[in-house]
């Protein structure tokens, strides 16, 4: 049986992932801040940032064009005050069934092809070794 974990809709992640292009705040485990606009975000809370401010222990400040964060350093997210979260992940999960049935039927009408196609009698003769037993 297989194992019943979270609907990937009901996550935090998802929540990331719906404010992509908002300027965020992440902080790290190691006590950084790191404030920039949010590029991309998946399922493990990995995160690429553009236009980045990085706020260090020390409050020394450095710039960045990019920053690529690994999930399993993100501590805190601090969202913007502006953005309306259930609105935003209402849309956010209509963006997800969308695709999901634009993929979903991609996939069938690929494979429906492949099925049509086929291969022929001929090809699978030529591609069966023969009964002569000799190899070449």
């Amino acid at each position: 049986m297989p194992r019943k974990g979270p609907k990937p809709w009901k996550t935090l992640a998802v929540l990331l992932q719906a404010l992509r292009g908002y300027v965020v705040v992440i902080e790290l485990k190691n006590d950084v801040a790191v404030q920039g606009r949010l590029e991309s975000a998946d399922m493990g809370m990995t995160c690429e940032l553009e236009d980045v401010i990085v706020t260090h222990l020390d409050r020394s400040v450095s710039r960045m064009s990019s920053l690529f964060i690994n999930g399993r350093n993100v501590r805190y997210v601090h969202i913007p005050d502006d953005v309306n979260v259930v609105r935003l992940l209402q849309q956010h999960r209509a963006t997800l069934d969308r695709n999901a049935k634009k993929y979903s039927r991609g996939i069938r009408k690929g494979v429906q092809r492949v099925i049509r196609r086929g291969t022929s009698r001929s090809d699978k003769a030529a591609a069966a070794p023969s009964s002569s037993g000799a190899t070449v």
